[in-house]
């Protein structure tokens, strides 16, 4: 009739893994942030670290690096 234990388990399953992604992206991201190269790959790994839960201060980290990112776009090669 409702939402069972199996059914939130199962959506519990699948959020687990759609952030464990959005973290691995979000690392990779800032490596290459690191080494100034592949700004798309940093600006997704931005928006990845926005996504995650990251309890507030994860996504306000992530949206400084993104700003940063951006205005030293001319840096990257």
């Amino acid at each position: 009739e409702g939402v069972t234990w199996e059914d939130m388990q199962g959506i519990m399953d699948v959020c687990g893994i759609v952030f464990t992604v959005a973290g691995l992206i979000a690392v990779l991201g800032g490596a290459f942030g690191i080494m100034r190269k592949h700004f798309a790959l940093v600006v997704i790994g931005g928006i990845c670290g926005l996504i995650g839960l990251g309890f507030f201060l994860g996504s306000v980290l992530a949206l400084i690096g993104l700003i940063l990112a951006a205005l030293s776009r001319s840096e990257f090669d």
